[in-house]
């Protein structure tokens, strides 16, 4: 009996969290406050609130103008909109997880810089002094961590910087929605996975892979394995089943180890918790087949990664999750959650050596394929803009988060982020050229 309550639990908060009526319910109710609220920065948070969570045309078209409305507005500033869900983040105002591309030029051509999570948005948008004359040297790249992504800080970055705001959203079909905002932005034409060096990830032959199924995950309820345990209970008991995550608040390896029991997975699982980027790098390398089972999250970098590992991928059909866009018939499969899940990816297991995910992904998602995306889309907001263009940016890669250290070429940069630091000592570290990726 207690066994059934706690399976019960996991489908409910499944249910609660995932499915339609309960968010249309909750952007309803957002929109709702706002309308009645009468202070100007509470309505307009509920209001994005509503925008956020609601299909319903009418609801959205009208929470969308009265943001449109209100982002020359210096109340996101003035009122901190939205700030209070990075508190902790913003007692250090100092940048992680941001690299430079390219260093301004005295002719004035702008150099470019990107900065990943909305924390970090964050901490440069409230905490540098005097950010148009920032403005003024380099394009800013906002790369975000989540779809939806925060749209409160998305407005407060079209309200502070008079040029265009490049964003770089988790999922191309947010796009439009976040574009809307305001005609100055623009989302690039690659999702935040899409810089996987592929010099870096050395597969393994097939023959060679000694790993059946590869899950690497946090340990956090919204990755969902207890769906992918609950599938195992069909499969054969010999499969070998190693799953890589990291501890996610109070969610541990130990609880993982409890809900794979609690669904009844029969093999037996190898867990592992916090392992460095290229002890899971090899794991991906000997892997047959990986898969992830959320259903909501951002662009869940590990897709990618198993990718460029030559791993074909199964994600579930109806996620909400970037890299859904990149599995096809040479990378991987959809799989139907309302089917039987064990069968399915049995039976991808068993043709896992007829996909070549790697060719695709060095076509189309590297880091050398991402940053000509980037190059081209920034030359030509330069040719908009009249500015000249000489020099091109500098190949970043994703490695556990954003570095240049693998770029042959960075110490050319490093005046650059000397610059910065002089004259944003609080905001650009003096050492962020080698911790980006930290």
């Amino acid at each position: 009996m207690i066994a059934t309550l706690q399976r019960f639990r996991f489908r409910f908060h499944d249910w609660l969290y995932y499915s339609r009526l309960p968010r249309e319910i909750s952007g309803l109710l957002h929109f709702l406050r706002g309308v009645i609220k009468q202070d100007t920065a509470t309505k307009l948070e509920r209001a994005i609130d509503g925008y956020r969570f609601s299909s319903i045309p009418v609801f959205k078209r009208r929470a969308l103008q009265q943001i449109r409305n209100a982002i020359p507005d210096p109340c996101w500033r003035e009122q901190k909109i939205g700030w209070s869900r990075y508190a902790d983040q913003l007692e250090d105002p100092s940048l992680t997880r941001t690299v430079v591309l390219k260093a301004p030029r005295e002719n004035g051509e702008k150099g470019a810089m990107l900065l990943t999570f909305e924390y970090n948005w964050l901490r440069l948008l409230s905490a540098t002094p005097d950010l148009n004359r920032l403005e003024e040297k380099y394009d800013i790249i906002f790369s975000t961590s989540s779809s939806p992504t925060n749209y409160q800080v998305l407005a407060l970055a079209a309200s502070s910087l008079r040029g265009t705001v490049f964003v770089q959203s988790c999922n191309y079909s947010e796009n439009p929605e976040i574009e809307a905002l305001n005609p100055r932005i623009k989302c690039l034409p690659m999702l935040p996975c899409d810089w996987i060096n592929p010099q870096l990830v050395n597969p393994k032959p097939f023959a060679e892979r000694d790993i059946d199924i590869l899950m690497v995950a946090n340990w956090d309820l919204f990755k969902r394995q207890w769906q992918f345990f609950e599938a195992l209970k069909s499969m054969p008991e010999d499969l070998r089943i190693v799953m890589i995550g990291q501890r996610a608040g109070h969610f541990d390896m130990d609880f993982a180890l409890r809900t794979s029991k609690l669904f009844g997975a029969r093999q037996e699982i190898e867990f592992h918790q916090s392992l460095t980027i290229d002890e899971v790098a090899a794991y991906q390398s000997r892997s047959k087949v990986s898969t992830i089972f959320s259903r909501r999250e951002g662009c869940c970098v590990a897709i990618t990664e198993s990718l460029m590992a030559n791993t074909p991928v199964a994600m579930l059909s109806d996620a909400h999750v970037g890299p859904l866009a990149y599995i096809n018939s040479e990378t991987g499969i959809l799989l139907n959650r309302r089917r039987g899940l064990g069968d399915q990816l049995h039976a991808f297991l068993k043709r896992a050596d007829s996909f070549q995910p790697r060719a695709w992904a060095e076509k189309n998602i590297s880091a050398p394929i991402s940053t000509a995306k980037l190059n081209r889309m920034l030359r030509e907001n330069a040719k908009v803009e009249q500015r000249p263009w000489t020099t091109d940016i500098m190949e970043p890669c994703w490695r556990a988060h954003p570095t240049l250290k693998y770029n042959p070429h960075m110490d050319q940069l490093r005046p650059a982020y000397a610059k910065l630091h002089e004259e944003y000592s609080q905001i650009f570290p003096r050492d962020l050229m080698e911790t980006s990726h930290r």
